[in-house]
């Protein structure tokens, strides 16, 4: 599943600017809240996922400008700094995307199982693992690194800033 968020220029309908990201563990929306609540130990003041999801469809027309700015660039401010990124997995999105493919992963196999090299685990008890682990064409994510996913976010900052002229009409499809 994904999510569409779109600007458009009220006088022409001509699109400024569109962002997509998938729903899953991989997605920015998704890396983002993640990782800025691991570092910060605690959700931002409003999430991400809020931000982007709220004023969806008929809802778009409401949009808090403001509000999705200053969240973006709440999340900016921590996802810039930190040094390793993560894909976090609870047990059923660990079964989903990575159990059939953990040898793929570089790791040590145990007796009983295989450690991913680099796995943590957080309060929560998802399973961190880090993101240049995912190079390999079986997961399917043609850009896997912390600089990738920052230069992926730089969008959602150009597109929160654009957001703030009156003149672009907002629309979120999910």
């Amino acid at each position: 599943m994904s999510l569409d968020i779109y600007l458009t220029d009220k006088k022409t309908g001509d699109e400024v600017a569109d962002m997509n990201w998938l729903r899953n563990p991989f997605g920015l929306c998704q890396w983002a809240e993640d990782n800025y609540e691991y570092v910060n130990g605690h959700e931002g003041k409003k999430s991400l996922w809020y931000v982007c999801n709220h004023w969806s469809y008929a809802k778009s027309g409401r949009v808090n400008r403001k509000l999705f700015k200053d969240v973006v660039h709440e999340y900016w401010d921590t996802i810039s700094f930190i040094k390793q990124g993560y894909f976090f997995f609870n047990l059923p999105s660990y079964r989903q995307f990575i159990e059939g493919k953990l040898n793929y992963l570089p790791g040590n196999d145990g007796i009983f199982s295989r450690s991913i090299l680099g796995q943590k685990y957080d309060i929560k008890s998802r399973l961190l693992i880090p993101m240049e682990h995912f190079g390999d064409r079986l997961f399917g994510i043609s850009k896997h690194t912390l600089d990738d996913y920052r230069e992926w976010f730089k969008e959602l900052l150009w597109f929160a800033e654009l957001l703030q002229d009156k003149n672009n009409r907002f629309y979120c499809s999910n």
